[in-house]
């Protein structure tokens, strides 16, 4: 069965300039609010196939994943945004803290449950999202950024291109 998993965490890196930002999909060791725990090295994917999109929809393809890598904290991924108008829109979202939580979508292929928990030792990665609604877990940490801060005149100046 198809599944997501939501996380709240840090951005672990982020280049406005570049469009590229890195943030987590999973965190070692913690249960979310579904009681799952991840462990590593229980990814696989296909990272031609990978999607990166806005909320689950994938009507809102929103950037190129360019690396799943793991450090000692969980997984995380960079993505590269588009260019594109919801591209522009979510960088901007980003940088005023709007997106600060992600998700993952897949197939959990094995595991074991221990007491309240089921501990995830591989899953099958499709998707990765940025959300704008909340997600099942609820740790939060300070967004920081690369490069220099977003002010408000980028939004300004952003909007006298589209309208």
């Amino acid at each position: 069965m198809y599944t997501t998993k939501c996380i709240q965490y840090a951005i672990k890196d982020m280049s406005e300039q570049d469009r590229v930002v890195q943030f987590y999909i999973c965190k070692f060791g913690t249960p979310d609010l579904q009681k799952d725990i991840f462990h590593p090295d229980c990814m696989t994917f296909n990272l031609a196939l990978l999607k990166h999109f806005k909320n689950h929809d994938p009507l809102h393809l929103i950037g190129v994943i360019k690396e799943v890598a793991q450090d000692t904290n969980g997984y995380y991924v960079t993505s590269q945004l588009l260019p594109n108008t919801i591209g522009k829109d979510t960088i901007i979202e980003y940088a005023y803290g709007a997106i600060n939580q992600h998700s993952i979508g897949g197939y959990i292929r094995d595991g074991y449950n221990e007491g309240d928990y089921f501990n995830i030792t591989k899953f099958e990665l499709y998707e990765v999202s940025s959300l704008t609604h909340w997600a099942a877990q609820p740790a939060t940490e300070v967004i920081s950024f690369k490069s220099k801060s977003v002010k408000k005149s980028l939004y300004l100046e952003y909007l006298k291109n589209i309208i």
